[in-house]
């Protein structure tokens, strides 16, 4: 799950990593509310161990950091598209409040067939601007089950409590309530941060305001 998040639902694990997803929207707007909210404008992605030139364009970034564009509850990923600078697949998310925060993406209506609409997420900011927006946060995924290093043939994983697993590659589960959906996002952060048991976390920093890719977009 080397991008997760860069495409936030478009490709949000549909690859193997088991998610936790919703065929119905549990959060609305309501639920972020209270919330500081992310600073506007590029932001980057960034896998453990990634060092790059922040000043640089973000087409001359590395793999290991994902350039995005985020602004009012919408997230593009400007390497979509590569060099022509064309934007691909907005997707809708909100934020919600919490300890730790929440993130629901909406996934695109043209992108990959599944059973589910909704993806998430959670965040932990690390650091505010002076009007206490957040501006640098970790983020992981709401892991259906424990990660498991070497999962042999016959034993698939075991959700956690209010997650039915789906059938498929990618391994990932619907949750059936809020707090179902809830007590996977706290216990993922301490699978991926606390105990390490899979490289999944990354660490999102606002960059600047705009990028050459975003400014076509406008």
């Amino acid at each position: 799950m080397k991008r997760f998040l860069a495409l936030l639902a478009a490709a949000f694990c549909l690859t193997g990593c088991g998610v936790v997803t919703s065929t119905r929207p549990f959060l609305g707007p309501a639920d972020a509310q209270g919330t500081p909210g992310l600073k506007p404008g590029l932001w980057a992605v960034v896998e453990p161990g990634c060092r790059f030139n922040t000043a640089a364009a973000a087409a001359k970034w590395p793999e290991c950091a994902s350039p995005l564009d985020i602004r009012e509850g919408v997230v593009t990923d400007l390497k979509a598209k590569g060099e022509g600078g064309a934007l691909d697949h907005p997707i809708v998310f909100i934020l919600a409040v919490g300890d730790p925060m929440i993130i629901q993406a909406q996934m695109p209506a043209d992108g990959p067939p599944g059973p589910a609409d909704f993806v998430y997420a959670g965040l932990r900011a690390l650091a505010t601007d002076d009007s206490g927006v957040i501006t640098r946060a970790r983020i992981w995924p709401a892991l259906c089950a424990k990660p498991q290093a070497k999962a042999g043939p016959g034993l698939p994983p075991r959700p956690l409590p209010g997650l039915t697993m789906l059938q498929g590659p990618a391994a990932n589960c619907l949750a059936r309530n809020r707090g179902a959906l809830r007590n996977a996002v706290e216990t993922s952060e301490r699978w991926v941060f606390d105990e390490g048991q899979t490289s999944e976390g990354l660490t999102a920093q606002w960059v600047r305001d705009k990028d050459r890719w975003s400014l076509r977009s406008q």
